[in-house]
């Protein structure tokens, strides 16, 4: 599902307007495709992951079913460290 869609969703779902914000034309620019690419007709799954790639590693921490890493462990450890 693209981003432009997910917030049509959202409004209908919540009965309240996108903030305008929003609307603005944010683009993205994409390796792959080697071309700008409007951030609302990118699918969520894409911009997702063309956002996770540009999150420092100090805010982000991939956790999955069956890590052992305990998450409370790991960002007690980060916060130390700033």
């Amino acid at each position: 599902m693209k981003i432009n869609k997910v917030l049509k969703l959202q409004e209908v779902i919540e009965e309240n307007k996108t903030p305008y914000d929003l609307h603005k034309i944010y683009q993205y620019f994409s390796k792959s495709e080697r071309e700008w690419v409007d951030v609302g007709d990118m699918h969520l799954t894409h911009f997702l992951r063309a956002a996770f790639k540009y999150m420092p590693e100090d805010i982000m921490y991939a956790r999955y079913e069956d890590d052992n890493v305990n998450i409370i462990n790991h960002l007690n450890d980060n916060w130390r460290r700033v």
